[in-house]
C-alpha cells in the first residue's frame, strides 16, 4: 500500500492508499466520536456519529467510517455544524428506547451515557416513544433487552464475521425495529453458539451476561491479558477482576490467533465451575482424608514416594500446566525419583507434528478435517473454518468428523476408507489446510504424513499444552501401567480426563494427588496436596500451532495455596537434591 497524505483540522497526516478517514484518524490520534464502529468489525455508518466536513469549497458531510481516505484529501472532525448534527442524532436515540441509566447495569460503561455527556446533553427536544419491547433471558449465558438497544448491528456483524453463525439480523421497521434471533426464536432456543462476542461488542446495556451485571464499573476493575487454558487453541483472553475476584472473561482483540474470538468453554464455563477448592494438604488416615499441613504433607511425601525404587515409580501431568511447571515436574520424577515412567494425563495420541498456522485456514480454498470432534474443545477453529467456507467460498471435506454443525457446509462426507478421493480434490487446490484430530488411525496418519510438506497441518492437541509437554520430552505415546508410587500433577484439570487413570490409581499402593479441586481421583489418593486455579498460575503455554504465549495471573491464590514449583522445589530438598 502506498503512503497518502491528508489535511485533517489544518494539519498534514500520512495513510495508506486502503485506509478509511477514520483509519487515518485514529493512525493519527485524532479523536473521532464512534457509536456503531468496531475495531475488527466491518463498518456501515449506521450511527452518523462518525461523521465528517470533506473538502474545501463544495463541503460534503460523509462518514468517516465508510469514506475512503485520498491523497490531498482536505477534512474537518470537530466544527460546530458536526457537533450539533452529533448531538440530535444521540438525542433522538436517547427518545425512542428506554435509556434511564439508573435502572441499567451498563450505567458508567455505556458508550452511549458517554457520548451524552460528552455533548452534554441535559434535556430531550423529540417525544419519548419507549416502545415496551421484550426481554429474553431464555440463555443459559447471555441476556437481550431490546429496551436498551440502538440498533448499531455490531452484534449481527460480529455473529456473522466472527462467529460466522448468522444467528442475529434485524426485523421489523420503524420504532418496532429490534434484533432478531433466528426465525424470532428465543436466544436459548436458537442456533446460537454461545461464543459471547455479542456481548462485548454491544456498547450499551442490551446484551450482557448473568453473571456479573452490577459487580463493577470498568473504571473500578482491573484487566489482564492472558491465554484461555480450556483447550490447545491458545485464544487471548481478557480477565476482568474486582477484589481478587473474576467479574468475566473477554476476548483479547490484540490476540494475534483468536483475535477477540472465543467459544462458551473459554468466555463462560470457568465463571461457572462450583467446586470445592482445596486449601490445605489433605491425608489419608485410617481409610478417610484429613486436614493436614505442609511440613507432615512434605515428609509422607519424601517418606513414601522418596523411599520407593525409581521402577517402581510414575508420574501424570496435566496439560493445564504451564511448560515451566512441566520442566520441573520431569525433572522431579527423573532426576529425583529416578523414574522415566512418566507421562501426559490425557494418554497416548498421534505423533504427526502439525506446524500450521490457524490463520491460514482463510487463505486456503480447500480445508480437509479428518477426525475431529468440535463439540467440546477447539470451538474457535470450527469458527475459522465456517468464516472461510461463508466468506472466502472455500471448499470443505470432512472425513471421520464429529463436525458439531459443520456438515451443511461441506462439499463431500466421508469415511476414512474413502480418503483416496481427497487426492484429486487436494491437486487441484492452491492453498489446502488439513485439520487433523488426535485419536486417528494409523492408516490416517500415513495418509497425512505424505501431504505433511505440502499443505497447512494442524493438529488439535488433546489438552491446552500438550505440544508444550511433548517439546519437554514428555512422551507422547505414553500408556500409564501399575505403579507402587503414582504422582498425579493434576492442578485444575477436568473430571472427563481424569476418569481416565482411576483404574491405575486403585492399582498403586500410594497416590499423590496435586490439585486444585476436588475431584474424580480424590477418593483414591492418599495424599492430596493444593494446587493454583488457572487465574492464579504465570508461565508459558505453547499452543497448537507451536507459538509460545505468555500467561499471566489475574487474581492472587489464597495464602495457604503455594505455586506448585514452589512444592516440588520443597519435595526435593527434603530428599536432598536440588531442583531447578
Amino acid at each position: 500500500m502506498a503512503e497518502i497524505t491528508l489535511i485533517i483540522n489544518g494539519k498534514k497526516v500520512k495513510g495508506e492508499t486502503e485506509d478509511t478517514i477514520l483509519d487515518v484518524c485514529e493512525k493519527n490520534g485524532i479523536d473521532v466520536p464512534t457509536l456503531c464502529h468496531f475495531k475488527g468489525l466491518t463498518d456501515v455508518g449506521a450511527c452518523r456519529m462518525c461523521i465528517v466536513e470533506i473538502g474545501e469549497e463544495r463541503v460534503a458531510i460523509n462518514t468517516a467510517c465508510t469514506t475512503q481516505a485520498l491523497d490531498g484529501m482536505v477534512v474537518k472532525t470537530d466544527t460546530e455544524r458536526l457537533n450539533n448534527l452529533r448531538k440530535i442524532n444521540i438525542e433522538l436515540l436517547l427518545a425512542e428506547r428506554n435509556h434511564f441509566c439508573m435502572f441499567c447495569e451498563m450505567s458508567g460503561d455505556c458508550e452511549l451515557q458517554d457520548l451524552a455527556y460528552r455533548f452534554k446533553i441535559d434535556y430531550i427536544r423529540y417525544p419519548l416513544l419507549f416502545p415496551k419491547l421484550p426481554l429474553d433471558a431464555s440463555h443459559k449465558y447471555i441476556i437481550i433487552d431490546h429496551n436498551r438497544c440502538i440498533l448499531c448491528g455490531r452484534c449481527i456483524r460480529a455473529c456473522d464475521e466472527l462467529e460466522a453463525n448468522h444467528t442475529l439480523d434485524f426485523r421489523e421497521r420503524g420504532w418496532q425495529k429490534m434484533i432478531n434471533i433466528d426465525l424470532n426464536s428465543t436466544l436459548r432456543e436458537s442456533t446460537c453458539t454461545s461464543c459471547g462476542s455479542c456481548i462485548q461488542v454491544c456498547p450499551t446495556g442490551a446484551i450482557f451476561d448473568k453473571k456479573s451485571p452490577y459487580l463493577g464499573r470498568s473504571e473500578e476493575c482491573e484487566f489482564t491479558k492472558t491465554v484461555c487454558s480450556e483447550c490447545s487453541v491458545g485464544c487471548g483472553t481478557e480477565i476482568v477482576t474486582r477484589a481478587n475476584h473474576i467479574l468475566r472473561i473477554n476476548g483479547n482483540f490484540d490476540s494475534d490467533v483468536s483475535r477477540g474470538l472465543l467459544c462458551d468453554k473459554g468466555r463462560f464455563e470457568p465463571l461457572y465451575k462450583e467446586k470445592k477448592r482445596y486449601l490445605k494438604p489433605m491425608v489419608r488416615v485410617n481409610g478417610e482424608l484429613k486436614e493436614s499441613d505442609w511440613e507432615e504433607a512434605t515428609k509422607i511425601m519424601v517418606e513414601k514416594i522418596g523411599g520407593m525404587d525409581g521402577k517402581d515409580i510414575a508420574g501424570l501431568v496435566s496439560a493445564r500446566a504451564t511448560n515451566e511447571t512441566i520442566d520441573l515436574f520431569k525433572k522431579l520424577i527423573n532426576n529425583v525419583f529416578c523414574s522415566e515412567n512418566i507421562g501426559m494425563l490425557h494418554g497416548p495420541i498421534t505423533t504427526i507434528k502439525g506446524k500450521g498456522s490457524l490463520n491460514k485456514i482463510l487463505e486456503s480454498d480447500l480445508i480437509i478435517v479428518v477426525g475431529a470432534d468440535f463439540s467440546k474443545d477447539h470451538k474457535v477453529v470450527r469458527s475459522l473454518i465456517k468464516r472461510a467456507v461463508v466468506k472466502n467460498d472455500s471448499s470443505l471435506i470432512l472425513v471421520n468428523s464429529n463436525a458439531n454443525n459443520l456438515s451443511s457446509y461441506a462439499k463431500l462426507l466421508l469415511k476414512k476408507e474413502e480418503l483416496e478421493k481427497v487426492n484429486e480434490e487436494i491437486s487441484m487446490a492452491n492453498e489446502v489446510s488439513i485439520i487433523f484430530g488426535y485419536k486417528i488411525s494409523g492408516d490416517v496418519e500415513k495418509w497425512i504424513s505424505k501431504y505433511g510438506g505440502e499443505v497447512n497441518l494442524i493438529g488439535l492437541m488433546p489438552g491446552t499444552n500438550s505440544l508444550g509437554a511433548y517439546k519437554l520430552g514428555i512422551n507422547r505415546n505414553f500408556k500409564p501401567r501399575k505403579a507402587r508410587g503414582l504422582y498425579i500433577l493434576a492442578v485444575d484439570e477436568d473430571n472427563d480426563i481424569l476418569e481416565n487413570i482411576i483404574e491405575e490409581a486403585k492399582k498403586s499402593e500410594f497416590v499423590v494427588l496435586q490439585t486444585s479441586y476436588e475431584n474424580v481421583l480424590s477418593k483414591e489418593a492418599d495424599l492430596i496436596i493444593p494446587s493454583m486455579m488457572w487465574a492464579e498460575r504465570s508461565g508459558n503455554y505453547t499452543n497448537m500451532e507451536g507459538k509460545t504465549q505468555e500467561v499471566n495471573k489475574s487474581i492472587t491464590s489464597p495464602p495457604e495455596v503455594k505455586d506448585d514449583r514452589e512444592i516440588m522445589v520443597s519435595i526435593a530438598d527434603k530428599i536432598g537434591k536440588f531442583l531447578s
